[in-house]
């Protein structure tokens, strides 16, 4: 089977879930699953696997070695209410409906019911979903010359960044994370790619794994703080207006972790109305900013001109970058910033899915509805707002300039 462990997801999610746990136990929500690729059908059959598999997932349960295991993070040292919460933890098949549509072939899933049950399906989805098809399309002896191949490709990747290359060498001070869990080509490719980063990548440059399960085989570090997720929560809550919701989400978030997670994610709602509620108080609690959408020069020249603007050192701070990361792109901007900010980089796709002459399925599944209330994702970029509600969108995108 694809998925073996509830581990096998990203942090967050498990971040996500101790917070929704403490504060927001008696919600509902609903995620709906989207590819983003044009002319992608799925089969009959492989509807039939992805159900295989997803049901699969509803068996397991957090093993005490894994709840040893997520004890120790440093952050959840003291949740012992969390853990034991984890200890009876598992997923119910009846809050998830799969379905390919025979007309269109285009697959539906949507998970609804309780939060802190539907949340934690998005990356066993995301990642059962792109192996399936993966699967289906080519035969083993097929997958495995193409993940030979991606890892010669990613090998010579690695050389070009923090070794001689040509006679030449390159001192790069980029910092990795492997972000690569919800778009693997397979969770065997996943274990190789992470292999040849520990070979290849030197240690002091190779920061960590978004994948948790991953962290934990490999002795890595399980990297990861809130996704878009969390913060579209804030909307479908009585006690706060919209135009407060995130201001209020981050001030949950602070006093759930102390201080301790202290990376706030940019976009949710675009980073002119992050960069007001980016208040001095908030810009000292938090470390550092992710950036996930629009122009990552643009954004980082934005964000270092307000820490400046309200006494704040930028060098002391981290600009995270995580959209959509090529080496050389990641190069880039660490050429752009280096001295000027703190840097890290999370590098998904390009890494655990970058076999030749395939274009990775760009999947997502996002939060949708809670408590009956539609939220959004505005971001940065075009493409990547995300709700199923166009009137609900537009008196959004009013509301938070008010």
């Amino acid at each position: 089977m694809i998925i073996e462990s509830l581990l096998d997801t990203d942090l967050y999610k498990l971040n996500h879930l101790r917070a929704y746990f403490h504060h927001f136990s008696n919600m509902t929500a609903e995620f709906e699953f989207r590819c983003r690729n044009e002319n992608v059908t799925f089969s009959a059959a492989m509807e039939a696997d992805i159900i295989k598999e997803l049901t699969h997932v509803s068996t397991l349960r957090f093993t005490e070695d894994e709840l040893d295991y997520i004890a120790n993070i440093r952050y959840h040292k003291n949740a012992l209410g969390f853990i034991e919460f984890l200890r009876m933890y598992q997923l119910n098949m009846k809050y998830l409906t799969v379905r390919v549509s025979p007309y269109t072939g285009q697959l539906q899933i949507k998970a609804k019911g309780p939060l802190f049950q539907v949340t934690m399906w998005e990356i066993y989805v995301l990642a059962i979903v792109q192996e399936v098809y993966w699967r289906h399309t080519f035969n083993e002896s097929q997958r495995e010359y193409m993940m030979d191949e991606g890892i010669g490709n990613l090998t010579n990747e690695i050389d070009k960044v923090w070794h001689w290359k040509n006679g030449t060498p390159n001192a790069s001070t980029l910092k990795l994370t492997e972000f690569g869990t919800r778009r693997r080509f397979s969770a065997d490719y996943h274990d190789q790619v992470i292999l040849t980063l520990i070979k290849h990548v030197p240690t002091d440059k190779l920061f960590g794994t978004s994948n948790v399960l991953r962290a934990k085989k490999f002795g890595l570090r399980p990297i990861g703080t809130m996704g878009h997720e969390y913060i579209c929560l804030g909307q479908a809550l009585k006690s706060v207006t919209v135009a407060e919701s995130q201001r209020y989400m981050f001030d949950v978030w602070l006093k759930e972790y102390d201080g301790e997670l202290g990376t706030a994610l940019s976009d949710t709602l675009g980073t002119d109305k992050f960069l007001r509620d980016l208040t001095p108080m908030f810009a000292k609690l938090f470390d550092g900013i992710r950036h996930d959408s629009g122009d990552p020069i643009e954004w980082a020249e934005r964000i270092i001109a307000h820490y400046e603007s309200i006494g704040i050192d930028p060098t002391t701070k981290v600009l995270f970058f995580s959209d959509g990361l090529s080496f050389k792109k990641a190069c880039e901007i660490e050429n752009t910033l280096y001295g000027r900010v703190r840097t890290g980089y999370g590098i998904g796709t390009q890494l655990t899915n970058n076999l030749p002459k395939i274009k990775p399925l760009n999947n997502v599944m996002k939060l949708i509805r809670a408590a009956d209330h539609p939220v959004a994702k505005i971001s940065d970029e075009s493409g990547k707002e995300f709700t199923d509600d166009p009137e609900y969108l537009a008196y959004l995108k009013y509301a938070i300039t008010q």
